[in-house]
This record gives structure tokens, C-alpha cells and sequence, in this order.
């Protein structure tokens, strides 16, 4: 979505520097320098804490777009099956 807009060939459809600094790509990056800066302040209990929950996000964000590729292989392959098998030979 957004990569899309910056590389727009009409400059009035590309976004501001500024509107493009508040989608979610990099606003997801500013929160983690933030947490990363409260981090360094902590004390190390609560350090590991969070460094054990960022793990688990991380993880979680790659199983669910593991599992997003692997429906839409799933998909392509079953078109593929039900799409040409209804063809005629050429």
C-alpha cells in the first residue's frame, strides 16, 4: 500500500513526507525505538521481560504471515488444478 503510493507515477497521488511517516510501517518502528530506549533505563528483570515479549511478537507476526503465503500457495495451486483441467487441449 504504501510503497505503492510513494512510487506513484502522478506526484499528486504519492503521500507527503509527513503522511507518509504516520502509516503503520513507521510508526511500528518509532514505538520500538521508544521501547528500546526505556529498555536501556530498566532494570534487568524487567528488561528480559520485555525482550521475551517482543520475541513472542516477532513470532507471531512471522506464523501469521507464514500461514498467509502458505493459503495463498494452497489457493494458486487448487486454480490451477480446477482452472486448466476445465480446458480444452490447445
Amino acid at each position: 500500500d504504501l510503497l505503492a503510493r510513494l512510487l506513484s507515477y502522478d506526484p499528486s497521488g504519492r503521500p507527503t513526507v509527513e503522511e507518509a511517516l504516520c502509516h503503520p510501517f513507521f510508526v511500528q518502528h518509532e514505538e520500538q525505538s521508544r521501547r528500546n530506549e526505556v529498555l536501556e533505563d530498566a532494570d534487568p528483570e524487567t528488561a528480559a521481560l520485555f525482550a521475551e515479549l517482543d520475541a513472542s511478537v516477532h513470532a507471531l507476526e512471522r506464523q501469521t504471515f507464514t500461514g498467509a503465503v502458505d493459503r495463498e500457495d494452497e489457493e494458486e495451486e487448487r486454480y490451477l488444478k480446477e482452472g486448466l483441467a476445465g480446458r480444452p487441449n490447445l
